[in-house]
C-alpha cells in the first residue's frame, strides 16, 4: 500500500520578481497554477512608485508568495511584518540581510554608485555594466529591461537596499511558515548563504547546478519544479 495525495491548489500564488525584473520574468511559472499573480514592483514595468503596503493590501488572503532577489528581500520584510497573511514563502537567490554594520555601511554606499550611473547612462549602457558581473555570468537579458525608467529605478535601489534590510536570520528560525530557499550552484556570492540555511532546521533549500543568480531566468523549468513540490507537499501535510 502506498499513499498518493491529491490535493488541488486552491490558495493563490503570488509571484515578486527582482531588480530590473517585471512580471513578465514568470511568464514560465504563471500558467502552472490556477490561481497565480505576478506583481510588477515599486517602479518597475508598468508600475510607478508605491508602497508595500499597497502590495500588501493587493495579495489575496493565505497566499503562497514567490520572491526573487529583491522580491525575496520583499517577500521577507511582508512575511514578518504580517505573518498570518502567508501559507508559504518560496525564495530564489534572496538575502536573509546582512548582520554586520560595516557590511551594512558598504553595501549603501555600492547601491549609491549604481543609483549615480542609472542618472548619467542611457538604460542600454546602464544594464551592460549591472549585467557583467560574475552574479549574473549565466543570465539572459530580456528586451524589456529596457523599457524601465530610470528615475523609478534609481530610487527603488536606494529605498530597498539590502544595507537598509534588518536580518532576518533570527526570525528565519523561529518562523513557523513554511520556507523554501533556492539558489544557484554557481553563485558563489550566495553559496554561504545557502550553507548557513541548510543547517536550520524548519527551513527546505535547494541547490540548482549550472546556474549563477538569476534562477526565473536561467533555471526556469528545474525552479518551477521545485517550487511546485514545496508547495505540494505542504498541502499533503496539512
Amino acid at each position: 500500500m502506498f499513499y498518493v495525495c491529491k490535493k488541488s491548489l486552491e490558495e493563490p500564488v503570488v509571484f515578486l520578481h527582482g531588480f530590473l525584473g517585471s512580471h513578465a520574468d514568470w511568464s514560465e511559472f504563471l500558467p502552472a497554477f490556477s490561481h497565480s499573480f505576478a506583481f510588477d514592483l515599486p517602479g518597475h514595468g508598468k508600475s510607478g512608485i508605491y508602497s508595500l503596503d499597497e502590495l500588501y493590501n493587493a495579495i489575496p488572503e493565505k497566499a503562497h508568495l514567490v520572491g526573487y532577489s529583491l522580491g525575496g528581500r520583499i517577500a521577507l520584510r511582508l512575511l514578518f511584518s504580517y505573518p498570518k497573511k502567508f501559507s508559504s514563502l518560496s525564495l530564489l537567490s534572496a538575502h536573509p540581510g546582512l548582520e554586520d554594520m560595516k557590511a551594512k555601511e558598504a553595501r549603501i554606499e555600492s547601491d549609491k554608485k549604481w543609483a549615480a550611473l542609472l542618472k548619467t547612462l542611457p538604460m542600454e549602457a546602464f544594464l551592460k555594466e549591472w549585467y557583467n558581473r560574475p552574479l549574473f555570468a549565466k543570465s539572459p537579458i530580456p528586451a524589456y529591461r529596457t523599457e524601465q525608467n530610470p528615475e523609478f529605478l534609481e530610487e527603488v535601489l536606494l529605498t530597498y537596499s539590502l544595507g537598509k534590510q534588518p536580518s532576518y536570520w533570527q526570525a528565519l528560525e523561529e518562523t513557523k511558515t513554511p520556507l523554501l530557499f533556492l539558489f544557484g550552484g554557481e553563485d558563489k556570492t550566495f553559496l554561504p548563504i545557502y550553507e548557513r540555511l541548510t543547517k536550520i532546521a524548519n527551513i527546505s533549500t535547494g541547490l540548482l547546478e549550472g546556474a549563477t543568480h538569476s534562477l526565473p531566468l536561467e533555471k526556469p523549468k528545474e525552479s518551477l519544479e521545485k517550487i511546485r513540490t514545496f508547495i505540494k507537499e505542504i498541502k499533503c501535510s496539512s
